[in-house]
């Protein structure tokens, strides 16, 4: 062997002697030589403006998120906002996929040997133990009397690339919820048996996914306005009144007086006259001239009674508007004021919340 061939495998020798430390921090690596484990994902979508004492639904979206690996057993964990007062807060009613009822655990956070904490129905660490979730969930601290709530998908396993999976879920806003008082839903999902169909849980535990949050704020009212015309363009001038539907609702049990509605309008528009109304005659203050030049111009409506619908024409493009609502006196709500704005051509309709 010749000294230069020798020196090369010495070099060699001492190569791998110190890669292989990392190498072998490599191959134990998630996603090494293709053995990912399965990673659990949800997200929620939930309406950020709810009204006081409904009944709301709202979806939590499912998949597996890792590259290769199958996981088995999915469920999916909720928390339920306990509001601002600790009693006023959502409670949940039932969840369904597809139509189909899902299987649902109910929990109750407890303080237990100074920590709050809820036992998993289904989840286990490596000495086959129900997992403890104590004093945080979701990335939010968990609350003595909180309601933790479990759902068991309706699969045995969940493989990557598997259609994602929505389970809708309904449940009660308080009717004493605090307006304007944000507060969270909490979700994150697992598999109970892990990467493999055995219970086997010294090598292969549960596996839990990372959480999500969507905060809702209970609201009063809630405001639409909508085009209503035959498309979404027309010509313009006196001989082409559009008309706009404002429809403004109360929610249920939450008394409103002196309820003022004011929609500006744009330079583009004129404001021609309240179409229809429920109860009939509101009074309505129309801001702008009549003639031309045409200016921007609004319609502020002030009405009384239990409900109420207002409709005004514009008459130099594209334009309806439109609210209803339900009130009585109460001396917290005195005066509230909805205003909503509208470009020259009709626009989609849009939602707008105020506490």
């Amino acid at each position: 062997m010749s000294r230069r061939w020798a020196r090369r495998r010495l070099i060699t020798g001492l190569v791998a002697l110190l890669l292989s430390p990392a190498l072998s921090v490599f191959l134990t690596m998630p996603g090494a030589r293709g053995d990912a484990s399965p990673l659990p994902t949800v997200k929620l979508d939930v309406d950020p403006s709810p009204l006081i004492g409904e009944t709301i639904g709202f979806d939590v979206e499912f998949w597996n998120d890792a590259p290769l690996n199958t996981g088995y057993g999915p469920f999916v964990d909720l928390t339920m906002p306990m509001g601002a007062d600790g009693y006023d807060g959502l409670t949940f009613v039932s969840a369904t996929y597809l139509g189909v009822t899902v299987e649902s655990t109910v929990l109750t956070a407890a303080l237990t040997d100074g920590k709050v904490c809820v036992t998993h129905p289904y989840a286990v660490d490596t000495f086959g133990v129900p997992v403890q979730i104590c004093d945080t969930a979701m990335g939010k601290p968990l609350l003595a009397g909180e309601k933790y709530v479990v759902l068991r998908l309706p699969f045995g396993s969940f493989t990557p690339g598997q259609p994602h999976a929505v389970v809708h879920v309904t449940a009660d806003l308080s009717n004493e919820a605090d307006a304007g008082a944000a507060m969270a839903i909490g979700a994150d999902s697992g598999f109970q048996f892990g990467a493999t169909p055995l219970a086997d849980p010294a090598t292969d535990p549960s596996i839990f996914g990372p959480p999500v949050t969507k905060d809702i704020t209970p609201t009063i009212m809630r405001i639409t306005k909508t085009y209503i015309g035959p498309e979404d363009e027309t010509a313009t001038g006196p001989n082409y009144p559009r008309s706009y539907k404002i429809e403004v609702t109360v929610a249920k049990d939450q008394p409103v007086t002196a309820l003022t509605i004011t929609d500006t309008l744009p330079n583009t528009l004129q404001f021609v006259r309240i179409s229809t109304a429920t109860p009939p005659s509101p009074a309505c203050t129309p801001g702008g001239p009549s003639t031309r030049p045409r200016r921007a111009g609004f319609c502020r409506a002030t009405l009384a009674g239990s409900q109420a619908r207002v409709t005004s024409t514009p008459r130099s493009s594209s334009t309806s508007m439109s609210r209803a609502w339900t009130g009585a006196a109460t001396p917290s709500c005195r005066l509230i004021r909805a205003r909503s704005t509208r470009p020259s051509t009709a626009p989609p309709q849009r939602r707008t919340g105020y506490p």
